[in-house]
């Protein structure tokens, strides 16, 4: 037996050189299993696919492709200095300026304002627009509505973030929204014309530039918070201009209450004037016919009488001095109530962009 190892040899083939490993003769030796690696088991490999995959996944729903946008989109624009100074006194979170630059605000007079922003309502004034993903702003400069653009740029913004919030995130304050709409009364006024479809939309626009934190539940709270840092400065610059609106209208309720009781008032004395006066007049010309006649029996009965139509005549001088102030009275409430709706009417023409405003010194005229 051939104790010595085969030697090998070369031969070669299709892929290059082989090695044929030769057998001795009374020999067989079996060949050698190659070296295997070590393997795992199968559930390991799927494990692993699932967690990699999942990892995939969930990194792709960190990615904010909103705010990315946003961010792309303000790339290069700057804000006008009367715009910048707007922004500030908003005092919005990161959040709140990545949206609100996204949509390249513009503060604007009249003839640009009404190309960008159509009324067709004549008989609303808009105050702002967020149209084609754009914010335009009405430059209102009246002193007395101070405030009122900082709310309407507020306002604007609130509407670009529900457009970018998903169903499920809109649907989750809709009760709260709803509730304050049913429960606000002057909430409830100025949008009570809204459909279902732009109401709650509206809703979160009216609520959240106009009410302080402490005038809506917690999750609006949290909400508006992640735009505003401070929404009690919304709701002062609110009441700040809209307070002018609030007052007036109350005085000019107050006055046409009072007006309408003067006049009822009124004609009820001179109805009673005219018939006291008509029996007066009667009782004086009684009173004289009798004298030249004879009438009176003793001096004592005609001084008597005499004295008593004179105090009755007197008395009715009075009533009718009472009637003639209580006209002045009645015409300076209507001369408050006529002031003050020329007023309301120059603020309204003040906010309209498609009636020339009157100047401060025509206002402050009236």
């Amino acid at each position: 037996m051939n104790e010595n190892p085969p030697t090998p040899s070369f031969s070669a083939g299709e892929n290059g050189l082989t090695i044929n490993e030769p057998v001795s003769e009374g020999i067989k030796t079996e060949p050698l299993p190659p070296p295997q690696k070590e393997k795992k088991p199968a559930i390991l490999k799927v494990a692993a696919f699932v967690i990699v995959s999942a990892l995939v996944a969930f990194a792709m729903t960190q990615i904010d492709y909103t705010a990315i946008s946003d961010n792309l989109t303000a790339i290069g624009y700057e804000l006008s200095p009367e715009m910048q100074a707007l922004v500030n006194d908003l005092q919005l979170t990161k959040e709140g300026e990545r949206i609100l630059m996204a949509t390249r605000p513009e503060l604007q007079e009249a003839e640009d304002f009404n190309q960008n922003c159509v009324n067709l309502d004549s008989s609303s004034s808009i105050l702002g627009c967020y149209s084609n993903n754009r914010i335009f702003i009405y430059n209102i400069s009246r002193n007395e509505l101070k405030g009122i653009r900082q709310v309407t740029l507020a306002h604007e913004l609130l509407h670009a973030v529900w457009q970018r919030m998903s169903r499920t995130d809109q649907e989750s304050l809709k009760a709260s929204l709803k509730g304050i709409y049913d429960s606000n009364a002057e909430v409830h006024e100025h949008l009570e014309m809204y459909g279902d479809n732009d109401l709650y939309d509206e809703l979160h626009s009216t609520i959240g530039s106009q009410l302080a934190a402490d005038e809506m539940p917690e999750n609006l709270q949290q909400h508006y918070a992640k735009i505003f840092s401070n929404q009690k400065v919304l709701a002062d610059f609110y009441n700040g201009y809209y307070s002018v609106f609030r007052e007036t209208n109350e005085r000019i309720k107050t006055l046409d209450a009072d007006i309408k009781t003067h006049r009822t008032t009124l004609r009820e004395m001179e109805t009673n004037y005219s018939l006291q006066n008509a029996q007066l007049t009667n009782d004086i010309n009684d009173f004289n016919s009798r004298a030249r006649n004879g009438g009176f029996a003793t001096l004592t009965e005609f001084y008597n009488e005499r004295e008593q139509l004179l105090a009755r005549k007197a008395a009715q001088q009075e009533e009718y001095q009472n009637i003639l102030n209580y006209t002045n009275e009645a015409n300076a409430l209507i001369n408050e109530y006529n002031t003050l709706v020329v007023r309301k009417n120059d603020l309204y023409k003040s906010m309209d962009s498609n009636v020339d405003a009157p100047t401060e010194t025509e206002a402050d005229s009236k």
